[in-house]
């Protein structure tokens, strides 16, 4: 369950000023000791069987990354860098020291061909039966 409540946009120069928007409450963070665990107890591995496969996991997806790779992680989607720069006006000016400015970790949900519609669409199984709940009791309306 995914808990929010409700908090007043009061940025002047924003489109929404005044309104009331739902404001996502998180939960404590869990770490990967706390994965691990509950991983654990779902099935026949242990905790080290975990943290054992993860972390290979974890290796093998940044080696093929930062290869170039696109990785497809199945319904935990899909996974690639890219690079962020600084524009030039010609191509002659461009140096890769001074405009290539850093390196983004993008990330797109499964997604499946639609034959009656000739195309992909995005699916989110992570979110699929996801219900919110609002904590008035923790809203400061004024």
């Amino acid at each position: 369950m995914i808990h929010y409540d409700l908090k007043k946009y009061n940025i002047l120069s924003r489109q929404g000023y005044g309104k009331y928007f739902a404001h996502t409450r998180r939960r404590e963070t869990m770490d990967l000791t706390a994965i691990e665990e509950m991983v654990e107890h779902s099935c026949s591995v242990t905790r080290a069987d975990v943290r054992a496969v993860l972390s290979a996991l974890y290796d093998g997806v940044k080696t093929l990354l930062q290869d170039g790779h696109v990785v497809d992680l199945g319904e935990f989607g899909r996974f690639y860098i890219s690079v962020t720069s600084v524009g030039v006006e010609r191509t002659e000016d461009w140096n890769q020291q001074r405009h290539i400015t850093g390196f983004q970790l993008n990330y797109t949900p499964e997604r499946h061909h639609d034959h009656l519609r000739g195309g992909h669409y995005l699916t989110r199984p992570m979110l699929k039966g996801c219900r919110a709940r609002r904590d008035k009791e923790k809203e400061n309306l004024k």
